[in-house]
């Protein structure tokens, strides 16, 4: 038993440790996706719920982010995988999860993740400016396409999005 509690201790301190390189590198949807999994693993952590209350609140996170339930535990699963890094998985989940649910920014963004991790940088700002079309307030879409775009030189597209 203790083994267990120790494990799970020391992987949510992992992924508070990523969140907080997230932020840095401005990957702000991945931060607050790991500090959800922490939360789903110890609910009542009260540096994830303070970090993740922080950005909800510095985002103004618009209605259309919203995951319903059944969604949000798919979400998990996949930001676990994506973690793992095994991209070509990620992207077929997210592509199972994108027939039910087509307007969702968040699997968009991961998806476009995954392919731009994959190389496929023309592919995921696809999906970058999909979701941006769904969303204009999400602002890890522009903020990855920025990064796609400047993987591929683009560097007037690439600080256009980054200002936006």
């Amino acid at each position: 038993m203790p083994t267990t509690v120790t494990s799970t201790n020391l992987q949510i301190k992992k992924l508070l440790s990523q969140a907080k390189k997230n932020i840095k590198m401005g990957d702000i949807v991945n931060a607050e996706e790991l500090y959800s999994t922490v939360l789903t693993l110890q609910p009542h952590n009260v540096i994830a719920k303070k970090n993740l209350n922080k950005l909800q609140r510095k985002r103004k996170l618009s209605t259309k982010t919203y995951q319903p339930d059944v969604l949000q535990n798919q979400i998990n699963g996949l930001i676990s995988t994506y973690h793992s890094g095994d991209m070509v998985q990620t992207e077929k989940s997210c592509n199972n999860i994108l027939q039910q649910y087509p307007q969702s920014v968040v699997v968009i963004n991961i998806l476009g993740a995954s392919l731009q991790r994959q190389g496929k940088l023309k592919e995921s700002i696809k999906n970058y400016s999909l979701a941006t079309k769904i969303d204009p307030n999400y602002p890890d879409t522009f903020n990855n396409r920025g990064t796609a775009y400047m993987e591929l030189n683009h560097l007037e597209e690439s600080i256009h999005d980054y200002k936006n």
